[in-house]
């Protein structure tokens, strides 16, 4: 079971964005109202378990976020790739 349903787990992530998760997880969109938002649902956390390799999502996710976290500035200076090659 994902440690992000016990209270330690909350407790420890309070504010951080994993601590924004409850029991009921069915779907997590960010960013919200982005065309190219990603979807992460209640399965996608529980790979974040210690241990366990993590998925496309989670890194399509994590791309994002750190897109979404740097200056505008910086950003023009990058291009973001997902990791869904077709």
């Amino acid at each position: 079971m994902c440690g992000v349903h016990s209270n330690e787990y909350s407790e420890e992530f309070e504010g951080h964005w994993l601590g924004r998760f409850e029991e009921s997880l069915e779907e997590f969109v960010y960013p919200k109202g982005d065309p190219d938002a990603v979807t992460i649902s209640g399965r996608d956390v529980e790979l974040l378990d210690p241990g366990v390799f993590i998925n496309d999502t989670l890194i399509d996710f994590y791309i994002k976020y750190l897109q979404s976290e740097i200056s505008e500035s910086r950003r023009q200076a990058c291009h973001f790739f997902n990791s869904f090659f077709s």
